[in-house]
């Protein structure tokens, strides 16, 4: 339930709800999130409320919008969810190729670490 005449800001609410539902898989990556039409019904607020809760999101990088499909869960770089782990504690750089660490050339290789050491 919203606190209309609380110290949260309305918008701040709604990010945190929807936060909640990616973060307990309610909301998985790759998945809409309601669109700003549905949103502004359900919680009963102005388009430029939705509009702070989608930008806080970004901000977050728990979303990103797709001009003309609509927002969806996960940032642009995580397709596999690494922002998604990122924001529920994780590094999420398992995730990432090359991220094992290596030669630096993010290709993933430990080998090469070794390769000609000692």
């Amino acid at each position: 339930m919203l606190e209309r005449d609380g110290p949260v800001p309305i918008y701040v609410q709604i990010a945190e709800m929807i936060q909640g539902q990616i973060l307990r898989g309610e909301l998985r990556a790759g998945e809409a999130v309601l669109s700003e039409l549905a949103m502004e019904a359900e919680f009963g607020v102005a388009r430029s409320t939705v509009r702070n809760v989608m930008r806080e999101l970004r901000r977050r990088q728990l979303v990103h919008t797709v001009g003309g499909k609509g927002t969806f869960v996960g940032g642009v770089a995580s397709a596999a969810g690494t922002v998604v782990a990122a924001a529920a504690g994780s590094s999420g750089s398992e995730h990432l190729p090359g991220s094992g660490g290596g030669d630096g050339n993010g290709d993933g290789d430990r080998a090469s670490d070794t390769a000609g050491a000692g």
